[in-house]
């Protein structure tokens, strides 16, 4: 999508620039993802709880947020939460359409320095804790709308 997006595309007269691409591709790839988690979280939900707030006089607007909404958001933050975590390792593609990113930062400082180990031993490190941090934000997130049992 990215090389569609970045070198495809300006063959029709559509031009973006380097990190214009990369978000429009990544946004496009995550956001079908996301919608087919959150799709699946919905079709999770009996039928039968929809009727059941028609039966007591709610309207579909209300239904939807107060009964259907919660219960697809619990059910969808897992998987949300593994393709935010996808997307934080996948930002390192925007390289292969120039956008310098942590990945391609760390090759500039390797080459400049000779220390291909240090540079990207510290890359990783970084990424390792932006994964770390994005994770235990979004458990959280998960204890904080789960269901005390």
């Amino acid at each position: 999508q990215l090389f569609i997006i970045y070198y495809g595309l300006p063959r029709l007269g559509i031009v973006f620039n380097p990190l214009t691409a990369a978000i429009i591709g990544f946004g496009l790839c995550s956001g079908a993802y996301h919608s087919e988690y959150l799709r699946g979280a919905l079709m999770s939900i009996p039928l039968g709880q929809m009727e059941a707030a028609r039966a007591l006089g709610m309207g579909k607007i209300q239904t939807i947020s107060s009964i259907m909404l919660p219960q697809m958001i619990r059910r969808a933050i897992p998987g949300c939460s593994n393709e935010i975590t996808y997307l934080i390792k996948y930002s390192s593609l925007a390289y292969l359409v120039t956008v310098i990113d942590l990945t391609g930062q760390g090759r500039l400082i390797a080459y400049a320095t000779f220390r291909f180990f240090d540079a990207f031993l510290i890359v990783g490190l970084i990424y390792l804790g932006l994964v770390t941090i994005a994770n235990h934000l979004l458990q959280s997130l998960e204890r904080r709308v789960r269901i005390p049992s």
